[in-house]
């Protein structure tokens, strides 16, 4: 064999191997069991950014309660199975101790205004409703918690991080659609827990334990988002 066919041989082996590798990565989201197609031919989504919006959302820390009555939220999808998204709650207010007062984020440009970090989110298995869940998760800062929003004193409460991650369940049309929910609820037969608490993400199977907390307790969040996507997705739910 000349030196020019191993030099050939060794560029066509090289090529090959790294066309396998990519191929390998596309396969592996392709693959995934929950995620959002485009259209009939299991593309990702084209038009990337969607917005949601809710009427009354509650958070409940043992005898605090912050209620917002609606939010509206910009966001885009990164493939097929995650997002990214920011939440602006709207006439906040915050009740504790027997008082009640208007309560918004560190930095708000509005009072009672409550805005979040860059939240994430990833789709994955879940065991009720639907099957599918969304695992939300705050910005993580310097000391490493996941930061959902900064909550500013009031004369009621003392100034907070709400912390850590929470599940939601997706709605599933079972048909391609420019809208869709996502679902927060928590289970009060079983006292002040979030309804869902545990999901396997659709990225890598990994099973996680999801949970709130804020003015240092355990909390929970309930409302429900409705999204309406730039176009019409269909939901893989996988098995």
């Amino acid at each position: 064999m000349t030196r020019y066919m191993k030099i050939l041989l060794v560029c066509l082996v090289a090529a090959f191997a790294m066309s396998a590798v990519a191929a390998s990565a596309a396969s592996a989201e392709t693959e995934a069991e929950q995620q959002f197609f485009q259209n009939a031919a299991k593309e990702a989504p084209k038009k990337a950014n969607f917005k949601d919006k809710s009427g009354l959302s509650i958070l409940v820390v043992s005898g605090t309660v912050v209620q917002c009555k609606k939010d509206t939220s910009f966001g885009h999808f990164v493939g097929r199975t995650k997002i990214v998204d920011v939440v602006i709650y709207e006439n906040c207010k915050v009740i504790a101790g027997g008082k009640e007062c208007e309560i918004n984020s560190v930095g708000a440009k509005a009072a009672g205004e409550i805005t979040t970090t860059e939240l994430t989110g990833e789709l994955g298995e879940i065991t009720t409703g639907s099957k599918v869940g969304i695992l939300l998760e705050g910005e993580v800062n310097k000391a490493k918690e996941k930061v959902f929003a900064t909550l500013a004193a009031t004369e009621c409460s003392p100034e907070t991080k709400v912390t850590g991650t929470i599940i939601g369940e997706v709605e599933n049309k079972k048909k391609l659609s420019s809208t869709g929910n996502v679902i927060l609820t928590t289970a009060k037969k079983e006292g002040k827990t979030q309804s869902i608490t545990k999901i396997e993400r659709s990225s890598n199977d990994e099973s996680v334990t999801a949970g709130l907390k804020a003015f240092g307790k355990a909390a929970t969040d309930e409302t429900t988002e409705e999204n309406e996507f730039e176009e019409e997705l269909e939901l893989n739910a996988g098995a």
